[in-house]
């Protein structure tokens, strides 16, 4: 939608409903730890009008609590349900 049918401003960035079935390849700056973090699970904390640099912004390290990731990646399942590069 655009401003005009919204009367808001678009957001900046993707949108997590477009990407509900992939996940984020998170992986810290501190420690290097990564994990995958399925998209589902940000868009039930944040609702469907999330984007993915509001996902960032909400996340930390379970390893050693630093927030500052040093890369993210959109990853899609496979047919196992494991996570692979987009």
């Amino acid at each position: 939608m655009s401003f005009e049918q919204t009367g808001r401003p678009a957001k900046d960035g993707t949108l997590l409903q477009m990407i509900s079935r992939n996940g984020l390849h998170i992986e810290c700056s501190a420690c290097a730890h990564a994990s995958v973090i399925p998209v589902s699970a940000f868009i039930a904390e944040l609702g469907n009008g999330a984007t993915v640099k509001d996902a960032i912004a909400r996340i930390k390290c379970l390893k050693c609590y630093a927030k500052t990731p040093s890369d993210v990646s959109i990853v899609s399942p496979d047919q196992s349900g494991s996570y692979k590069p987009a």
